[in-house]
């Protein structure tokens, strides 16, 4: 005979926490529970049994087609509901996929179809004015006198067997469809994996030549980055950091470029270090150009790939020119320019459409560059400026009111 520990860590492992404890649970507890509610009135379940057996003998097809509509359905439900739950963790709130056991999805699809059916074939009786179901209620005859129906006879058990190979067939038409739909939602997730796998190569290979020496290699990658922004719509974001990172990275125009100390001069006054220093940082702002290029291509109405709806950081950026010109900041769209230095040219924002969204220059310098503001298409709501005495700081244009027009002098009669 068992100890009383040795009976407590069985019970445990019947009722631990696994696919096959937890359905093992469902199944007593469901027959329990059916079998409470028919020994609270035994006579009454068992008029209602024969009265149910009746009608689906009655109307055995309309059954197994509601069945499989409800199989159908309950698919449907449990792809929703099976859907990414969030749970918390140590690192916070994470989607995970729940994955039911099939003994538990098709248990959850033939409760579903049966439900249906019951609740179809209850609408269908009241709308047909409540016949009567019971095939051993009394019929009166001819002659006055009441005589009972046959209680059973051979139409009635080949109507019978027809129904239970109908039911067979579609409770195995419901396990047919549970299994050809997990089937499909693994390769789905498969397939999904396999994209999200070539993206992050490509995410991988496009931040490698982001980083290289040489900038040919650099707007190679910049235009790589973008083109798998408007392909990856799950990381879009991350892109877009990216190339807003790249340029916040330290970077000096050209025309601030000095020999340092110590360093032998050419006769154009230039050392070759120097010289050198100046190309490298021409061919950067080449680069830098091109992204604000892309980003501000991608901001426009008639972008094929829209990028509206997402954050812009480009915080302490030095820009020597740039072109926003016909950007639209539209619902949920930032553009960060805190802290920002525009040194050198003009950063163009003409035809710019500011209706919504938001627009920052917190504590940028207008050092040397021109940011140009001063023709917009619509100023509903204007770009975020530190409050300033006097007029606009130098290098920033905004857009002016309209003078009154002067008065048409009278002509002389």
């Amino acid at each position: 005979m068992p100890s009383v520990k040795e009976s407590w860590a069985r019970l445990r492992r019947w009722t631990g926490n696994t696919a096959k404890n937890r359905g093992f649970l469902l199944g007593v507890g469901t027959v329990t529970l059916i079998a409470a509610l028919v020994t609270v009135n035994p006579s009454s379940w068992w008029r209602w049994a024969t009265a149910f057996g009746s009608g689906m003998v009655r109307f055995w097809l309309p059954v197994v087609l509601f069945l499989v509509a409800g199989a159908a359905f309950g698919t449907a439900a449990v792809r929703w509901w099976g859907g990414p739950w969030r749970v918390r963790r140590r690192s916070g709130w994470a989607s995970v996929a729940v994955r039911y056991p099939l003994f538990v999805h098709v248990t959850m699809l033939l409760v579903v179809g049966i439900a249906l059916t019951a609740g179809v074939g209850l609408i269908l009786w009241w709308l047909l004015g409540r016949p009567d179901t019971d095939l051993l209620t009394a019929v009166p005859s001819s002659s006055g006198t009441d005589s009972a129906r046959p209680a059973w006879g051979v139409q009635n058990t080949l109507d019978a067997m027809k129904v239970v190979l109908s039911i067979v067939a579609g409770v195995g038409g419901v396990i047919a469809l549970t299994v050809a739909y997990r089937k499909q939602d693994l390769g789905e997730a498969a397939e999904h994996r396999e994209d999200t796998k070539l993206f992050t190569e490509r995410f991988g290979k496009a931040a490698d030549q982001l980083g290289s020496d040489q900038a040919a290699v650099r707007l190679a990658g910049v235009y790589a980055m973008a083109r798998l922004a408007d392909d990856w719509e799950q990381e879009r974001q991350t892109c877009i950091d990216v190339l807003c990172a790249y340029l916040r990275m330290p970077y000096t125009p050209p025309e601030q470029i000095k020999a340092d100390p110590g360093e032998d001069s050419d006769t154009d006054g230039r050392s070759s270090e120097v010289t050198a220093r100046v190309l490298a940082a021409r061919q950067e702002r080449q680069v830098r150009h091109t992204v604000v290029r892309i980003i501000a291509a991608h901001l426009r109405e008639d972008a094929e790939t829209n990028w509206q709806g997402r954050a812009f950081d480009f915080t302490g950026s030095v820009f020597d020119g740039g072109d926003f010109n016909c950007i639209v900041c539209g619902p949920n769209t930032k553009l960060a320019f805190h802290g920002a230095e525009f040194s050198g040219g003009t950063v163009d924002f003409g035809r710019a459409t500011f209706s919504s969204g938001t627009v920052a220059f917190g504590r940028a310098e207008f050092s040397s560059g021109t940011v140009d503001l001063s023709h917009p298409r619509s100023w509903q709501v204007p770009p975020q400026f530190d409050p300033w005495s006097g007029p606009p700081p130098l290098g920033l244009r905004l857009p002016q009111e309209k003078p009154p027009p002067e008065p048409v002098p009278p002509q002389a009669h």
